[in-house]
């Protein structure tokens, strides 16, 4: 359950919409002073509001994570989307399957017709047991 009735969001605005995407008000305050703090306001603007996803803490935490790494990567809104979208499907459910994706979105965009092995690879599995 979310915690944003913890603060004022008058007081706090990005405490407060970090708190409604899931995460606890020490988190969110902590989050808000961050320099992810942009990165995360955008995602949850352009992304999770739009689909009015509840997302649990663990899943509040890998977007928060999400945002850290984009900061150091140039992929797409598309590609963006598509990570956020497998996190608040739990598709996407560690810290390493969410920071995996940069690298291959880095290189290739999104392209739903991906062959078998690299959607394999987009699911959070070694290519080695992908065949």
């Amino acid at each position: 359950m979310s915690n944003a009735a913890n603060s004022d969001p008058r007081e706090d605005p990005l405490g407060f919409l970090f708190q409604s995407i899931g995460l606890s008000q020490v988190k969110a305050k902590e989050t808000a002073k961050s320099k992810n703090a942009a990165t995360l306001k955008d995602i949850i603007e352009r992304h999770l509001i739009v689909s009015k996803a509840t997302l649990d803490d663990k899943q509040a935490g890998l977007v928060v994570t999400l945002a850290g790494a984009l900061n150091k990567s140039a992929i797409g809104f598309d590609e963006r989307e598509y990570i956020v979208a497998r996190i608040v499907e739990r598709q996407l459910k560690s810290v390493e399957q969410v920071t995996g994706k940069l690298p291959y979105f880095e290189k290739f965009n999104l392209n739903l017709d991906l062959a078998p092995i690299s959607r394999c690879y987009l699911y959070g599995n070694s290519q080695a047991t992908c065949k």
